[in-house]
């Protein structure tokens, strides 16, 4: 055997060796990190409404090579920064937004955080924002805010332990992103007078004003996966408005988006005799 063929073997046999437990562990921490990073940039050309084919062209590759980095989520560093820069994302904001997606922080809200929540709206507010990850920096100059207000309320969130308020009003915090909140719960209740005030007071000829809308019949099963949509698509709507977040400047106004089904009883008998009545 020849020394260069030694040395293959030898390297061959090092790499068929069973790996210590706490190797393969950090391989697969590694590898669930990497998938994090390329679900994240998945849902954030889906918000910019890009496709496998423009991100081809931006990365002046071939659709197949896109498909490939997506698919076996094999990517190197330089692949993923060059990805950044076509979502308009830094690497770190990209990293943050992974995290914040997958923590496995509290979910649900003791009977007291809701309720001491619903009896303040800014409160809410406030602790919205904190949730899609805004900075005390960024609620005081974004929203004007004044610093001692502001200072105040984060330490009523903090009393209620939904946030660690840390030196230099750094927030951390102790609940998961999406929360779910309770069914027939204070917050729920909150929400849903303000979306009955938000509707009506909704002016849907306004020129940005953004709305569909639609009559169907579904099913228990069919409503599930609608679920699954609706939460698909609020995750859309964030890393949309992270992404803006990250660009300084332009011309930005505030929206309130609301995606909801409710059950729709009405008897066709009656739109029919109303038509019958409208025309004679």
């Amino acid at each position: 055997m020849t020394a260069v063929n030694a040395t293959r073997a030898a390297g061959e046999q090092r790499a068929n060796r069973p790996r210590p437990a706490e190797q393969r562990h950090g391989s697969h921490r590694k590898g669930e990190h990497v998938r994090l990073l390329i679900d994240t940039l998945k849902r954030l050309f889906r918000a910019r409404g890009l496709t496998y084919r423009d991100i081809a062209a931006g990365m002046s590759v071939s659709e197949v090579t896109v498909k490939r980095w997506f698919s076996s989520q094999n990517m190197t560093l330089r692949t993923v920064e060059d990805l950044c820069d076509l979502a308009d994302i830094t690497l770190a904001d990209l990293m943050e937004l992974a995290t914040r997606d997958s923590d496995t922080r509290l979910k649900r809200l003791s009977m007291e955080q809701e309720q001491a929540l619903a009896e303040s709206t800014l409160l809410t507010f406030i602790f919205a924002l904190l949730l899609n990850g805004w900075s005390a920096e960024e609620l005081r100059r974004e929203c004007e805010i004044e610093e001692a207000l502001l200072v105040r309320y984060l330490v009523r969130l903090d009393r209620l332990r939904l946030i660690d308020l840390l030196p230099g009003n750094i927030v951390r915090l102790l609940t998961k992103r999406d929360i779910e909140w309770r069914r027939d719960g204070p917050v729920r209740r909150m929400f849903s007078l303000y979306v009955r005030q938000y509707l009506d007071d909704m002016d849907f000829n306004d020129p940005d004003a953004l709305w569909v809308a639609d009559s169907v019949r579904l099913s228990k099963d069919a409503l599930v996966r609608l679920q699954a949509m609706f939460t698909d698509f609020q995750r859309n709507v964030r890393a949309l408005a992270d992404a803006d977040r990250s660009q300084q400047g332009g011309d930005k106004s505030w929206y309130s988006v609301l995606a909801a089904a409710c059950p729709l009883t009405f008897k066709f008998e009656g739109l029919v005799e109303h038509e019958r009545v409208r025309q004679a």
